[in-house]
């Protein structure tokens, strides 16, 4: 990949917008959305083949770049031709990766410090050391030093029992849910901002 450049840790732009820049715009008219691998076929070292679910659509490349979540390889969603070394199988067996997602909302105004914080005080901690062992709630800038100082978006990130808890409500639901946690920090004024 001739367009990857050496990291700098995004300091000036977001993860969007490096993408853009330095792979998305490269490939974007060989971009295929909604389709499911079924398999990837690695038998021959010249030629792997990668088969879809719904439409039994075949590729075929010189190198496969798998970038699914763990979960999707502990599940054997997708056949490898050979299987995966067992090495690889007993790694994947022995990594465990709780839930998680991001949440993003963009307010009007800005009422938080540019800062990453947790939802955390003395009796919380307590609280999600007793509800599940390394569940948390996190919320950042998300445009923190992007130069976009006109927006103003919170990101939320939230892992472990806590995520397995909001995925069960709408969207309408964790965006109401994660308001109510946001006015209670802020007294108020995620709602009125």
């Amino acid at each position: 990949m001739k367009h990857v450049y050496k990291e700098h840790k995004f300091k000036t732009q977001t993860w969007s917008q490096y993408l853009d820049k330095y792979l998305y715009r490269h490939v974007k008219d060989r971009i295929e959305y909604d389709a499911v691998v079924k398999e990837i076929d690695y038998s021959s070292l010249d030629c792997i083949k990668i088969t879809l679910k719904n439409s039994q659509k075949q590729y075929s490349a010189a190198k496969v770049i798998c970038t699914v979540p763990v979960s999707i390889l502990k599940d054997g969603d997708i056949q490898f031709t050979p299987e995966l070394p067992k090495a690889k199988q007993d790694a994947l067996d022995k990594t465990e990766m709780k839930p998680g997602f991001k949440v993003v909302i963009e307010f009007k105004k800005r009422f938080w410090e540019p800062d990453v914080f947790y939802d955390r005080s003395f009796l919380s901690m307590l609280f999600y050391l007793v509800y599940h062992i390394l569940s948390e709630r996190t919320y950042f800038d998300a445009l923190f030093n992007k130069g976009v100082p006109d927006k103003h978006v919170l990101g939320v990130y939230c892992y472990g029992k806590l995520a397995e808890d909001l995925v069960k409500y709408s969207d309408d639901e964790i965006f109401k849910t994660i308001m109510k946690r946001l006015d209670k920090i802020f007294d108020g004024q995620a709602s009125s901002s």
